[in-house]
């Protein structure tokens, strides 16, 4: 299974690519911020982020 977790927009084939696959992958835009804003300013909102993403498609293959 191939994971993406892409928090910063990425256009072109990135946006493609997520949009023509029909599985976990995730985009996610927060706008206002750079590549490094995921890890200062977007923190806490891409770790919520990243925590629902497992919660939901990894947590229930632990059980």
């Amino acid at each position: 299974m191939k994971i993406l977790l892409d928090l910063v927009r990425q256009h072109g084939p990135c946006d493609q690519g997520v949009r023509a696959r029909q599985g976990t992958e995730k985009l996610v835009t927060i706008p206002g911020i750079t590549h490094y804003g995921i890890y200062t300013t977007a923190r806490v909102e891409a770790t919520r982020l990243a925590i629902e993403w497992f919660d939901n498609y990894l947590k229930a293959g632990l059980n």
